[in-house]
């Protein structure tokens, strides 16, 4: 993935001309079927790139990008949309288990998929309670329909 910000890219042209050919080769191997023909693009795609972004931060480029150049590298485009959607590591999938398991315990193990869920969205949106609005939230509660105090 390091091929693809432009941030690392050696300044000189001939080192441009050749830099990532080799990774590019070993993604386009492996994804082939949803790509083919990008050797030919990634040269202009380094020009363009290198010429008129190079200040320019990759979470900025890529939406441009996809805009912009979809016609012109749609191979190269099509690559960086499936490396950019692969997570860089599993801690949200860690934490979501350990949040799960926080509220699924033996006690409560008829929990349905449905408030499982649920409960696991409030606990992934929680917010610090010195930040909670306990009187707006009296007043929705309040509002939502006639309640006998």
């Amino acid at each position: 993935m390091k091929i693809f910000d432009h941030a690392n890219w050696p300044n000189g042209r001939e080192e441009l001309i050749k830099y990532g050919e080799k990774e590019l080769n070993i993604l386009s191997e492996f994804y082939k079927k949803e790509v083919s023909n990008i050797s030919e693009e990634w040269f202009g795609y380094k020009a363009i790139v290198h010429s008129n972004f190079k200040n320019i931060k990759i979470e900025v480029l890529l939406p441009r990008l996809f805009e912009f150049y979809y016609d012109t590298f749609p191979n190269i485009i099509k690559l960086l949309g499936i490396i950019y959607s692969i997570p860089f590591s599993s801690v949200d999938c860690e934490r979501g288990f350990s949040k799960q398991n926080l509220i699924k315990t033996d006690l409560r193990n008829s929990l349905n998929n449905e408030t499982l869920h649920f409960w696991m969205m409030v606990g992934f949106e929680e917010k610090d309670l010195s930040e909670f609005n306990f009187t707006r939230a009296l007043q929705i509660w309040n509002s939502a329909c006639k309640r006998r105090i």
